[in-house]
């Protein structure tokens, strides 16, 4: 909801790239209920991934508007939450439970929201239907490997991993829309793709 919702007050970009501080979160989150010591080179990766995001997205700080600040961050706050209790809650009970309940409960949220505010509807053409269909077979099988990942390599890890997702998205948009790359994006991927090579160092390390 803060996510999306953010995208009524900002652009798109700029959003994006709010809710790519997750990793932040997920490391301030360990730190407050683990202890978890937060490496310098963990530090560096995120941030340097922090930047080839900003280079990729190249996002517009002349359209500010503090309500959609706040919801992209709260939205990135409860997505680093979910990182860390889905780490946590993979070792009590199995992944396809966790998934069942969490997105059962989300639906029930998401749904009596919506339908309060009178945004509720489900008069869809049948490839509007399809579309949906297909978003939930992705969203799950996602959702699946995001908590296989956190219960093998850790919260911390795995949120560093997934800045690896707009780079998807990019690519994706070349190969379905036609859209075009440009040097920013290829250097902003560029220097993502050296932030997770730095984490993965520092993981591999940690573990020797």
């Amino acid at each position: 909801l803060g996510y999306i919702g953010s995208y009524k007050f900002i652009p798109v970009s700029l959003s994006v790239l709010l809710f790519f501080t997750f990793p932040f979160w997920v490391l301030l989150i360990n730190f407050f209920i683990d202890g978890q010591s937060i490496k310098p080179l963990k530090i560096m990766a995120f941030i340097l991934a922090f930047f080839g995001l900003s280079i990729c997205l190249g996002p517009n700080w002349n359209s500010l508007d503090i309500r959609g600040i706040l919801l992209v961050l709260l939205g990135s706050f409860c997505s680093a939450g979910m990182i860390v209790g889905a780490s946590k809650a993979t070792k009590i009970i199995s992944m396809s439970d966790l998934i069942f309940f969490s997105n059962t409960i989300g639906a029930m949220i998401l749904g009596i929201s919506l339908f309060l505010y009178d945004h509720f509807t489900l008069s869809y053409s049948f490839e509007g239907w399809l579309g949906i269909i297909l978003i939930c077979i992705l969203f799950n099988i996602g959702q699946l490997s995001l908590f296989a990942a956190t219960k093998k390599i850790g919260s911390v890890q795995t949120s560093v991993m997934l800045n690896i997702e707009p780079i998807i998205t990019i690519y994706s948009a070349i190969i379905l829309l036609g859209e075009k790359l440009f040097f920013s994006q290829i250097l902003g991927v560029a220097i993502i793709l050296i932030a997770l090579f730095l984490a993965n160092f520092e993981l591999k390390k940690f573990k020797s």
